[in-house]
């Protein structure tokens, strides 16, 4: 998209844990200013041509987290399932792959591209990430390229064997049959399923990460080009972000379309919209509007380990224990400090 064409959107990306136990709940909306309790959210105002890529860093500063981890971007699950399900054909699969998936090879040097923080300021060199203009220079995310690489690996793996799941194998293994995995034969690739393939292979990178270089208007913007191209993205709910594959903090990332409700809550007023608004689209910049609920930390163990530090700190147990929580959360840079949400950004 061209400068003029630059439309502002207003973002809401609620960080989640459905599994949070009560008491994990309490802790959070007690100490780490959840409303919910299980939830912690950041609304937010950006250029509609930020592509993923950006976006990604600019999460990474409204939730405090460290960059220290992998991150992907996905579809929300039903409409994946139909796209990249364990029974879609590979053949099927590989038509969309440049066009809203990223292929095999995308690896970390690729995804990486710009990755290249050495000194000084890191809030400087970050808030130049999610500040426009935009260009993205990763290799594997160019159409022609993807398309290449995915045919590079048919050519080299035109058939695969067979191999009986996981989950087979392993009652086979408690019914007391020893041995490794049955192979049951061979198959051309391209008439593969998607799990067949994974189960032969076992494809690490998986086949759900979209291309970063998709931008938020490509999948909130009715009359994109990948909307037309695609019907499933029509009226699309959320995309959704994931960090640290271990910890796996999830966040849901929607398009506010009713600015009139975050004024009905009390979360923002209209002048500051408005306001908002005018600098998104003259400086190519986000502004975060609201922010309900503390800053995280990398490595606390998702949002339920991140309740639990709230409690070792606020309510211990021991004096040892909140000396070596405190301890641990000052060396990760966490603050419990109330968010300006005009200044994180």
């Amino acid at each position: 998209m061209t400068d003029y064409e630059i439309r502002p959107v207003l973002l809401r990306l609620e960080l989640k844990d459905e599994m949070m136990s009560d008491d994990e709940k309490v802790m959070l909306k007690r100490y780490g200013g959840s409303s919910t309790g299980d939830s912690i959210i950041r609304d937010v105002m950006l250029p509609g041509n930020m592509p993923l890529h950006n976006l990604h860093y600019a999460i990474q500063k409204l939730f405090g987290f460290q960059k220290s981890h992998l991150r992907s971007f996905h579809l929300p699950e039903t409409i994946e399932e139909e796209f990249c399900g364990e029974n879609v054909l590979f053949a099927d699969w590989k038509k969309w792959v440049g066009v809203i998936f990223q292929p095999f090879s995308e690896g970390e040097e690729d995804i990486f591209w710009d990755d290249d923080y050495q000194d000084g300021s890191f809030v400087r060199w970050l808030r130049k990430k999610y500040t426009g203009p935009y260009v993205y220079g990763g290799y594997y995310e160019d159409y022609d390229a993807a398309q290449d690489d995915i045919s590079a690996f048919i050519e080299a793996v035109p058939e695969i064997k067979l191999r009986e799941s996981f989950d087979d194998y392993l009652k086979r293994s408690r019914q007391g049959e020893k041995g490794k995995p049955k192979t049951l034969g061979k198959k051309p690739i391209l008439s593969s399923t998607l799990a067949e393939l994974n189960n032969a292979i076992a494809i690490e990178q998986g086949f759900n990460n979209l291309l970063e270089r998709l931008t938020i208007d490509d999948f909130f913007y009715e009359k994109s080009d990948l909307v037309k191209q695609i019907p499933q993205l029509k009226n699309l709910d959320y995309i959704r972000y994931v960090y640290d594959f271990g910890d796996y903090w999830e966040i849901k990332v929607s398009q506010i379309t009713d600015h009139d409700t975050l004024i009905a809550e009390h979360l923002v007023t209209a002048v500051e919209l408005s306001r908002a608004a005018e600098e998104v689209y003259e400086k190519l910049r986000p502004i975060c509007l609201s922010a309900q609920g503390l800053n995280v930390v990398d490595d606390a163990g998702g949002l339920s380990g991140f309740a639990r530090c709230l409690k070792e700190v606020y309510e211990p147990e021991s004096k040892e224990e909140q000396r070596s929580t405190k301890g641990w959360l000052k060396t990760m840079g966490w603050s419990d400090k109330t968010l300006i949400p005009s200044k994180i950004l």
